[in-house]
């Protein structure tokens, strides 16, 4: 069954979120609507296979990775320009991180934990 009918502006409303993170933070994000462009600040930062680093990597990669997605799709406050990345609580990085990427089916996984392993396995991101 089709959806409602929505006007364009309409449609492009909902591709920005505006909230206020837990700690208080009122943040404008727009929302990633494609898989490409996430994919390949993943490979760009060497997060293609994670499991293949150490924590310490793990944390790094990670946090370049929020950085990276922060700077293009952050709206409000502009990173690194009204906020400084270093001073953001680790819980609003993960929080307005989830806001960016939330619509993405790629981050859907199905219910099954057996599907889910064969998902990640057929994943390639080399």
């Amino acid at each position: 069954m089709a959806g409602k009918i929505v006007s364009l502006e309409e449609y492009r409303k909902r591709l920005v979120k505006t909230f206020v993170t837990r700690n208080g933070l009122n943040v404008k994000v727009k929302v990633l609507t494609s898989t490409i462009p996430f994919l390949k600040t993943v490979k760009k930062l060497g997060l293609e296979k994670p499991e293949t680093l150490d924590l310490v990597e793990l944390a790094e990669k990670t946090e370049n990775l929020y950085h990276e997605l922060f700077k293009e799709y952050l709206l409000e406050p502009k990173i690194d320009v009204d906020l400084k990345f270093e001073e953001m609580l680790e819980e609003d990085k993960i929080e307005i991180f989830q806001a960016i990427v939330g619509e993405l089916t790629f981050f859907r996984l199905p219910a099954k934990p057996d599907s889910i392993q064969s998902t990640l396995d057929s994943w390639s991101f080399g």
